[in-house]
């Protein structure tokens, strides 16, 4: 009869165990999940204060994510660079100047540096091509106004 009832506090700590485990893995996910969700909400919802962003050629997400972050636009570089794997967004961005908001979610702000930022102001020159010139008329008429070289 001993016997029964140490068979039977084996099956007890066995469900013990168990019912411990999925109650480690079902928060550690609630966890994780609430965390995610809140990382990709605006900083500040309530913000129209414009931050200058610039986003030199060829960033990565990585350093693109240090420089939010810095600016206090994201929560998370993290869950920022996460994020912009989960929707194939890495090697989008694209380089200039960007005023964001911190009441921006972190999609617009993706969708915004994909877009493209605009030039400073200062470092942009207008330059008219004439209807009708060929390649090698616009090189002459752009290195006639010092604008390029020959090379």
């Amino acid at each position: 009869m001993a016997r029964m009832d140490r068979h039977s506090q084996g099956r007890g700590r066995g469900w013990i165990v168990l019912i411990v485990i999925l109650v480690i893995l079902f928060g550690g996910g609630f966890f994780a999940y609430t965390t995610y969700t809140t990382s990709v909400k605006p900083v500040d919802p309530g913000s129209k204060k414009e931050v200058l962003v610039n986003v030199s050629e060829g960033a990565s997400t990585g350093s693109i994510a240090s420089l939010l972050k810095a600016a206090g636009l994201i929560r998370n570089e993290d869950l920022f660079k996460l994020h912009s794997k989960m929707k194939k967004n890495d090697g989008k961005y694209k380089s200039g100047s960007y005023k964001l908001t911190k009441s921006m979610s972190t999609d617009q702000i993706m969708t915004a540096l994909m877009a493209g930022g605009k030039a400073e102001e200062g470092n942009t020159t207008r330059f008219t091509i004439p209807e009708g010139y060929n390649t090698l008329q616009t090189m002459k008429k752009l290195v006639k106004q010092g604008l390029v070289t020959e090379e």
